[in-house]
């Protein structure tokens, strides 16, 4: 009964998640334009793009647009990077994708903590590939993450790690855009082309649908989650584990791997 009572609940927190996101997220709703005002409320210098973004393209699947620029010259004009933040190589036998939010302390603590142990262990010698997926829980997390996105290759990952080590200082600030402005300049991003970012549209719609995909697909309820796949089979683990767990996690994996690649007797004749 207690185990049936757990079920349910699982599901009901799940179907809640799943009609919040919709609400708030999802690109045909009419909330998003008053969620997009509440993250230019943050930004008291906030200006419209220079250039308008056609409805055509805003509306383009995500797997077709990983990356977003404004037909502008300004060295401010924002670029965004939607493709795949992997670490690790794509030969690796066992993927984790690690889903957080930019303003949970637990995410902070696990990407701070255990993220670089992770690469040391596993990452570097091959054995995994860790995918970084942004799952924004609240307007703070999304304008982080859309800030970050205006970042490629290495920076992006730089970006990342300053924001979860710094997440208390810019996260409980009374004037997120100062924070903001301040890391991001740290980073040689200026403070015109930080505001671009924060408050384009079209990558707010992008980022949205991404998370959307998330909910669908992997069924993500909460942050951190974490999901394992590999030689054949996956499994998902919400909230962070603890190392103990986690490397048991990687060596069931391994211990599948193995069963699989056992030679087969020959059959005696």
């Amino acid at each position: 009964m207690r185990n049936m009572s757990k079920m349910v609940f699982r599901r009901l927190a799940f179907i809640g998640v799943l009609f919040v996101s919709f609400a708030l997220f999802s690109p045909v709703s009419a909330a998003e334009g008053g969620f997009l005002d509440k993250i230019k409320s943050f930004f008291s210098k906030s200006e419209p793009a220079a250039v308008e973004t056609k409805a055509e393209e805003a509306s383009a699947p995500v797997e077709t647009k990983s990356v977003l620029k404004q037909n502008t010259h300004s060295p401010d004009e924002p670029t965004f990077d939607f493709s795949e933040k992997k670490i690790g190589s794509d030969d690796a036998p066992i993927k984790v994708i690690i889903f957080t939010s930019l303003t949970c302390g637990h995410c902070a603590h696990f990407h701070t903590h255990m993220l670089p142990k992770i690469i040391d262990t596993y990452v570097k010698n091959g054995k995994v590939q860790v995918v970084l997926a942004d799952f924004p829980l609240e307007n703070r997390a999304m304008t982080g993450s859309l800030v970050a996105h205006c970042f490629e290759g290495d920076d992006y990952f730089k970006f990342m790690d300053l924001l979860f080590a710094k997440q208390s200082q810019w996260m409980m600030s009374p004037n997120l855009q100062e924070s903001l402005s301040d890391l991001a300049q740290s980073m040689g991003m200026s403070e015109a082309k930080m505001l671009a970012c924060a408050t384009n549209e079209m990558a707010l719609k992008t980022l949205s649908r991404k998370r959307n995909i998330y909910i669908m697909k992997y069924r993500i309820g909460a942050t951190p989650t974490l999901y394992f796949q590999g030689y054949g089979k996956s499994e998902k683990v919400e909230g962070a584990p603890s190392w103990k767990d986690f490397a048991d996690k990687i060596a069931s994996f391994e211990k599948e791997g193995g069963k699989k690649t056992q030679k087969v007797p020959a059959e005696t004749p």
